[in-house]
């Protein structure tokens, strides 16, 4: 099967699953739409500040390492699935072809896209600065330490630029992200390295002796170790590469925060500190798109509290007043995460919750089918590849690429909803490049038009949204911006053309002249007949 037929199949695979779902179930779009969260409070919208907590948080975990004991016969050899699948190739010559640049504005300046997650590592094939700290101040620069390794590899996927050619790099091949001439602006916001000091008192944080437990702190539903299911078929078998080996945590663990049992010697960061994250990011001039792949999942009737509140004001005040593209990723099924398999959801995951602001995205496996870890949910808008991830090498030490993790003792495929959004914030980012008069929501709504929809009434469903991303799709094609400009166009569907009204004068004519000699060649035979007959014998 050749590839253009071989991906058709596979969208139509991710929609067909996209629209039955776990055990067979109906398209579950909320009918009476109870998840939806209250309009947002504009009055609790975070202060803004410099990009710092008054105190540092506690190194209390060795940093994620890079394991150097590679395998000449590991060594990735071929580009991921997900750069081939989603036509990247093509889409970087539509961009360098019209904006001269791939990930550069009309001016010819790098597009901005702010990271907020556990920091990002600087490299040499990624362009990063420094943005803000709610962890520590004890990296190069505020966000450039990045303990755990999460943050980095997803930055990878949108802006790295490892050319073909390149020294120092053990990989025999390059590698790029969706738009490597962008930079990217790091936020560090959590980390599960880190702890509050011993002699914090906790009774002071905001909101603890609220009967929501609003200030508990991450509940992440990127826990791609807990889906007990990472060596499945869905995960892949590709080679090996460097494989970052936890002395704390990895990319697939991370879990920046608490869970409900209060526990805070799991990590740092809360629906306070990223709602700071957010509004500080939203604040700089020159962001232009915002990558969250952390997530909070809370029970549906315990959504209310301060935090909740300040991070959804500051996400309305993001996208609607600073007109940023805000991308999340839509967690990951864990043992605080239980999946959604009703109408009515039961488990809210923030900030996708708040949908009309924020492009939430799920994840889908190389055969097109959505991948068993990724929440399903009415706020789900679009999926893009989330298993057997490559990317930049997440360790401090790091040179490289990594497509492995170290769990258990055993390497394990970096898989979750974590690396499908930065696909989708990527291509967020080359949209604002090439069509810098669209707002924010009008490149939200681009993005969701273009996917291929599942086979659903409405053309979505809660477990792929409006479907695979089309990067081609969301580059070319002509028309209105947004369904408003449009109309409610629902799903595509097939239409028979207008019936065309035939002059038959020329057809009549035809058969009259070919009825006439046929008429006149039986008279004939008829004739030819009746004198034979009648001719006496000689």
């Amino acid at each position: 099967m050749n590839g253009p037929v071989k991906r058709t199949a596979s969208v139509l695979l991710a929609g067909t699953i996209g629209a039955l779902g776990p055990g067979i179930a109906p398209p579950a779009m909320a009918d009476q739409e109870d998840w939806r969260p209250p309009e947002a409070d504009a009055s609790m919208l975070p202060d803004d500040d410099d990009g710092t907590l008054p105190e540092d948080k506690d190194n209390t975990t060795e940093c994620i390492e890079a394991n150097d004991d590679r395998d000449n016969g590991k060594i990735v050899k071929a580009i991921p699935w997900g750069w081939t699948y989603l036509q990247l190739d093509e889409v970087h010559e539509i961009m360098a072809d019209t904006t001269g640049g791939i990930g550069l504005d009309e001016d010819g300046d790098p597009m901005t896209v702010a990271v907020i997650d556990t920091g990002v590592n600087e490299r040499r094939w990624l362009t990063v600065h420094e943005g803000a700290d709610y962890v520590a101040e004890d990296g190069p620069g505020l966000g450039l330490n990045d303990c755990d390794g999460h943050g980095t590899m997803v930055a990878g996927i949108i802006a790295a630029d490892i050319p073909d050619d390149a020294t120092k790099v053990p990989e025999s091949i390059g590698f790029q992200g969706v738009a490597p001439d962008a930079e990217i602006m790091s936020v560090r916001q959590s980390s599960d390295n880190y702890s509050d000091p011993e002699d914090d008192d906790k009774d002071s944080e905001d909101d603890s002796d609220d009967e929501d437990s609003d200030d508990e702190d991450f509940d992440d539903a990127d826990k791609d170790s807990a889906d007990k299911d990472s060596d499945d078929k869905d995960s892949g078998d590709s080679d090996a590469d460097n494989e970052s080996e936890p002395n704390g945590t990895t990319p697939e663990q991370h879990e920046p925060g608490k869970g409900d049992d209060g526990d805070d010697e799991e990590g740092v960061g809360n629906l306070g500190t990223l709602a700071q994250a957010v509004r500080f990011a939203a604040s700089q001039d020159d962001v232009d798109v915002m990558n969250i792949s952390i997530d909070n999942c809370r029970k549906i009737n315990e959504t209310q509290g301060k935090q909740m509140q300040q991070l959804h004001a500051a996400v309305d005040w993001a996208a609607n007043k600073q007109d940023v593209v805000i991308v999340a990723s839509a967690g990951n099924v864990g043992p605080d995460c239980a999946q959604n398999t009703k109408k009515e959801p039961r488990t809210i995951v923030a900030p996708p919750w708040f949908d009309d602001d924020v492009l939430a995205v799920g994840a889908i496996t190389e055969e097109g089918g959505v991948a068993d870890f990724s929440m399903h949910g009415p706020w789900v808008d679009v999926v893009a590849p989330g298993t057997d991830i490559l990317s930049l090498d997440p360790a401090p030490s790091g040179k490289g690429l990594a497509n492995r993790v170290i769990q258990d003792g055993e390497a394990e495929p970096v898989r979750g909803t974590s690396y499908a959004a930065p696909y989708v914030s990527g291509l967020a980012t080359l949209i604002r490049a090439k069509y810098p008069d669209w707002d924010a929501h009008q490149v939200m709504e681009r993005i969701e038009n273009t996917a291929q929809h599942p086979a659903a009434p409405d053309g979505h469903s809660q477990y792929i949204g409006r479907g695979v991303i089309n990067p081609v799709a969301a580059l070319t094609t002509s028309g209105a911006a947004t369904t408003a400009e449009q109309g409610e166009i629902g799903p595509v569907r097939a239409e028979l053309p207008d019936p065309v009204s035939r002059d038959w004068t020329p057809i009549i004519v035809a058969f009259s002249g070919a009825g006439g000699a046929l008429v006149a060649l039986l008279i004939t035979l008829f004739t030819v007949h009746t004198i034979r007959r009648n001719r006496p014998d000689s």
